[in-house]
């Protein structure tokens, strides 16, 4: 899974201040009407260490959660408030969006928590149990909001799935009501049996093996991690007829950590319908309303 990622929490009122702290966030996380969304980013950095700048995936996926599914708020979750500035800067300038401070987890049950991506995972695991909500990575392109909304409101949670590898993939998770029993329960593994040494245990086999055990806990949204696989991503654009593809019917697409092989020239034969933003993306960059292309994320 990426080590950045998204949330999508609801049953949330609006929050007033600009950079906020997690308590903060708890302390005003009162139940607003039932259908409010809250879009969680996930953009945790190790010491020392600026990151590189958003690519035109990550800014793909950010830009089709804006145009479809329409949160009411976007809140930046970043370990370092200068970094999240600067990361906002490099998107769009959303009057939406807001900044969190976030900071590092660094152990969990006596264990030091080895990649980054693990800290996001296990702060993306704790706002849902809390509060509810998507859970969603860059890398995963939304293509029909109404039927992401639609999962959200009638599953207990819902989770995409990679049947050639025996995982579940939480790059793609979500649970209507807070306290839902399954992320508890994955939450509940990071903290009594998390493994430093395997990137996917805790966050794919791990979930996918509790949903083998208790099926009425969450259902398996199809067609977003499976179709097409992890090892057919970089066929994306290559017949896509041949593995069934029908984006027209798909709720979302995970392009998997595969940006460097998705190129500029790559973005047409994808024909998403979101605004047309891949056809208006030039040189690999997302679009920016005065048309300006001087950043990755511009």
């Amino acid at each position: 899974m990426s080590q950045f990622g998204l949330l999508g929490l609801g049953n949330m009122e609006e929050i007033e201040d600009t950079n906020i702290t997690s308590e903060d966030l708890l302390r005003t996380g009162t139940p607003a009407k039932a259908d409010f969304l809250i879009v969680h980013y996930v953009r945790l950095l190790t010491d020392g260490t600026q990151g590189a700048p958003l690519s035109f995936v990550d800014c793909l996926g950010l830009y089709s959660v804006f145009l479809l599914l329409k949160p009411d708020r976007i809140l930046l979750h970043a370990n370092s408030k200068d970094n999240s500035e600067a990361l906002l800067n490099k998107t769009l300038n959303w009057s939406i969006v807001q900044t969190i401070l976030a900071p590092l987890q660094r152990t969990i049950n006596g264990k030091t928590i080895s990649y980054i991506a693990h800290e996001a995972d296990i702060r993306k695991l704790r706002a849902l149990e809390e509060y509810g909500g998507i859970v969603l990575d860059f890398d995963v392109v939304i293509l029909n909001g109404s039927t992401v909304r639609a999962l959200w409101t009638i599953t207990p949670c819902f989770i995409c799935w990679e049947p050639a590898r025996n995982s579940a993939n939480s790059g793609f998770l979500g649970c209507r009501q807070k306290n839902a029993t399954y992320p508890r329960s994955i939450l509940k593994q990071y903290e009594v049996a998390y493994n430093p040494n395997c990137w996917s245990c805790n966050s794919g086999f791990v979930p996918w093996n509790i949903w083998n055990d208790n099926k009425d806990i969450a259902v398996l949204a199809d067609n977003v991690c499976n179709n097409p696989d992890f090892y057919q991503r970089d066929k994306i654009n290559e017949q896509r007829g041949k593995y069934g593809w029908n984006l027209e019917r798909q709720a979302g697409l995970s392009l998997f950590p595969s940006r460097q092989g998705f190129q500029p020239d790559q973005r047409q034969p994808l024909e998403l319908s979101f605004g047309g933003c891949l056809p208006l993306a030039p040189d690999g960059r997302s679009p920016r309303p005065d048309g300006a292309t001087d950043s990755p994320c511009s």
